[in-house]
């Protein structure tokens, strides 16, 4: 899996909550099999609508898999509404 704009793609994501009253932490899978856990203020939509975020400590681009941008989940926590409002 490859993307001709960004050196890395985000294959997979998981929201993964850190215990009661603790933020969510999104958790990206790499297209190198890398895990990673993404930083929400890099996150911003390129061109076609397609999703992309900063990786290896903000210094790639990131490039979401079409698999990885519709498995985001429903806007349920707090986490996933702020990341949502940001893009809108």
């Amino acid at each position: 899996m490859e993307a001709e704009d960004a050196p890395f793609v985000v294959a997979t994501m998981e929201f993964v909550s850190a215990g009661p009253g603790d933020e969510e932490a999104i958790w990206l899978t790499l297209n190198d099999e890398t895990r990673e856990k993404m930083a929400p203020d890099t996150l911003r939509i390129g061109p076609n609508h397609i999703p992309y975020c900063r990786v290896r400590e903000g210094m790639f681009e990131a490039r979401f898999s079409r698999n990885a941008y519709q498995s985001w989940p429903p806007t349920s926590s707090s986490t996933k509404k702020k990341i949502v409002s940001s893009l809108l």
